[in-house]
């Protein structure tokens, strides 16, 4: 059976990145931390622009680099994907 729960924010989000690739939990926490801070830092632009397409979304980012990247790194890659996102759910409605 499948249950649909209402989301009351515009997007909700989980991380996950992988013990094959990062076999220590410090160096996998460090990233979640990284890409927790900068989907925190530009939140309220992407919500905006769901907001205004009036679309709920959840999703899972996946880190697939093979090695970790500093934050300034991440940043401009987490905003593409927003950008990403939006510019597809603008084409399909």
């Amino acid at each position: 059976m499948i249950t649909e729960y209402p989301i009351e924010s515009q997007a909700q989000v989980a991380f996950a990145v992988p013990k094959k690739r990062f076999k220590r939990a410090n160096k996998r926490n460090l990233i979640k931390r990284r890409l927790r801070e900068a989907y925190r830092l530009n939140k309220y632009d992407f919500y905006q622009k769901l907001s205004n397409e009036n679309i709920h979304i959840q999703m899972l980012i996946v880190y697939i680099a093979p090695e970790v990247l500093n934050y300034k790194e991440i940043e401009p890659k987490i905003k593409a994907t927003f950008d990403h996102i939006v510019a597809n759910i603008q084409k399909t409605a």
